[in-house]
């Protein structure tokens, strides 16, 4: 390892590059560098100068790491808590038209893979808490906000002969959440109203006729 300030040549390093092209190293000696790295301090605190980092990104710009380099990343880093500092920053760094995503949308292929990507994955009890504390009452993104009659038409035509849920049968501790969720809720006289309109004219299943009367006996 070269002294602190020590600045190499640019004949060297070319000349490093070139002896170093093609050589794979052994997961001994990348389990030794990646030991090495983790206590090496010389360099923390370290600010780099606005040329350095953009010599890095030119020298990074279309490389494509493997499989194998991406897995062992996740490994190195996974149990690895990012401090409030840290996540703070990273927030400021990404947010509006700083982030990567900004005025872009997801392609349907790559909608269909973070899908997959995220079925059969159950949330933990304390990142459900989390969630739940983000985005209840004045925190919520849409607190105080109504939808358009633009957007609510938008809607209906999207659930239009969707049957994601047919024949969908929904367990008693759901229902029974449902349930809990909707007492002491009272329905205003518009949505009242606009809830009759849409009924008119529609009749219940000898089937359904015969859970409500059921429902009701249950009741008293």
């Amino acid at each position: 390892m070269p002294p602190k300030g020590w600045v190499l040549s640019e004949e060297t390093r070319r000349r490093m590059s070139i002896a170093q092209t093609g050589r794979k190293l052994s997961p001994e000696a990348c389990e030794k560098i990646s030991k090495h790295h983790m206590w090496n301090t010389y360099s923390l605190g370290a600010k780099r100068s606005p040329e350095f980092r953009e010599m890095i990104s030119r020298l990074h710009k279309g490389r494509k790491r493997s499989k194998e380099t991406c897995e062992r990343i996740s490994r190195a880093k996974k149990g690895v808590p990012h401090s409030e500092e840290f996540k703070k920053k990273v927030s400021e760094a990404t947010r509006g038209s700083r982030n990567p995503m900004y005025g872009r949308t997801h392609t349907v292929d790559a909608r269909e893979r973070i899908s997959k990507a995220h079925k059969g994955k159950p949330l933990s009890e304390a990142h459900k808490q989390k969630l739940r504390d983000k985005l209840s009452g004045t925190l919520h993104p849409f607190w105080g906000r109504k939808h358009s009659e633009e957007t609510k038409a938008k809607m209906r035509i999207s659930k239009l002969g969707n049957t994601y849920a047919e024949g969908c049968v929904r367990s008693i501790e759901t229902k029974r959440k449902y349930a809990l969720a909707k007492i002491g809720k009272k329905l205003s006289i518009e949505t009242k109203k606009k809830m009759s309109e849409s009924h008119k004219g529609s009749k219940h299943s000898e089937e359904t006729k015969q859970k409500c009367r059921e429902r009701i006996v249950l009741q008293l």
